[in-house]
């Protein structure tokens, strides 16, 4: 929560400096944004989320080490402290709290000398910068769908829930949000379908990097996508699931999932680069939220890589087909982990989560993970990590 100060500033004044000019920094950044939102380069939704989750929790955390600094933490009253402590929180502040805020928050002698002091600017990275983190603070796991940008009719979204009412699928109905997935991956997302009129592909699950209708080209000339769901619907077929490679270069299709409208499924997507050329997405049906009981698995080996893809989407039509449907898209998780995962180091088959393989290490802990390997632009290679 507190910042690392560097060794030059070793003085209570110098480490006053190194703060303040930090959230100068902060300050600054938070202007350039703004003027990004301003020129349309940046949606109000993004920036509203990056303020939220990366901007006040850093500023609140210099505030918080200015205010620790031996000396000045004296001239601080209780009241200051408190009031923080309950900003953290998200609670209302008032009274003496609020007085004392603003009166801490513009109160210092080398204030005005650390605005313009850009001789700090070589020992400050603000994407290393800590965070505010109060005390008992939880984290939901899943996507807010409500924090993504959204274009087209037939749809309502909620917090971890997306309502589609009558969604034609040859529309431009998307969601999106900028969201680098690179590495391997375990995403997880639930859908259903309600009832519909025909031939439907709406996705409740895309990672790519452009935003658009993925069947006619999420961007022109084919993007790198990968797209997934359990309740795809083809008059020839029925319900089935579907695993999708950049602009339907490559799909893997399972007829036989016996699937049914008004029915939740619930899907597994995964990437594991070190399998194949360019690496491999395995796609799984569950017919429990706990993704316990398999009712369908597809695998691909990719084409392209290793990518990084730089979106997100949680709904997006395929513009193939003129047909509608009733349907629901949930619980989008982009960090999934199974619900026994309690400490014990686990790593992912591709189908399972299973202990890890485990050998004594000279600290007398036990931890063996799978082979560290980086891209050497044509192959992935297993990194020489003797004597690391």
């Amino acid at each position: 929560m507190s910042l690392s100060f560097p060794v030059i500033a070793s003085s209570l004044e110098s480490r006053s400096i190194y703060c303040y000019r930090i959230k100068e920094r902060l300050r600054i950044l938070h202007n350039e944004k703004g003027a990004e939102v301003r020129k349309g380069l940046l949606s109000k939704a993004a920036f509203d989320e990056w303020l939220r989750l990366e901007w006040e929790p850093r500023h609140k955390a210099v505030l918080f080490s200015l205010h620790q600094l031996p000396g000045f933490t004296l001239e601080v009253p209780p009241e200051y402290l408190s009031a923080l402590e309950k900003e953290g929180r998200g609670e209302t502040i008032k009274g003496a709290e609020q007085k004392a805020i603003d009166t801490v928050r513009n109160k210092t002698e080398v204030k005005t000398v650390a605005y313009g002091d850009k001789s700090w600017d070589a020992y400050i990275d603000l994407d290393k910068c800590p965070k505010w983190e109060p005390v008992g603070k939880t984290v939901d796991p899943l996507e807010d769908y409500t924090s993504y940008s959204t274009d087209g009719t037939g749809f309502s979204v909620a917090e971890h829930l997306i309502t589609l009412s009558g969604l034609y699928d040859n529309g431009g109905n998307k969601m999106w949000k900028g969201k680098t997935t690179s590495g391997d991956f375990v995403h997880a997302v639930d859908a259903k379908i309600d009832s519909l009129s025909g031939n439907w592909y709406t996705l409740p699950y895309i990672v790519s990097d452009g935003i658009g209708k993925w069947y006619t080209g999420i961007i022109p000339n084919n993007c790198y996508m990968i797209g997934y769901s359990p309740v795809t619907y083809y008059s020839a077929y029925g319900v089935y699931t579907d695993l999708i490679e950049g602009w339907w270069y490559n799909n893997a299709q399972d007829i036989d999932t016996g699937g049914s409208t008004g029915v939740w499924y619930y899907s597994k997507i995964v990437r594991d680069c070190d399998v194949g050329t360019y690496g491999t997405v395995y796609g799984y049906t569950y017919s429990d939220a706990a993704r316990t009981t398999l009712l369908s698995s597809q695998a691909l080996a990719l084409h392209w890589g290793p990518i990084d893809y730089t979106y997100v989407m949680p709904l997006c039509s395929s513009g193939a087909s003129a047909q509608y449907a009733t349907a629901s898209f949930a619980n989008l998780d982009l960090a999934w982990a199974p619900s026994s995962f309690s400490g014990v180091l686990k790593r992912y088959t591709g189908a399972t989560w299973v202990k890890a393989k485990l050998k004594a290490c000279a600290n007398g802990s036990t931890f063996e993970a799978k082979p560290l390997k980086r891209w050497n632009g044509s192959a992935w290679v297993t990194v020489d990590t003797t004597g690391v």
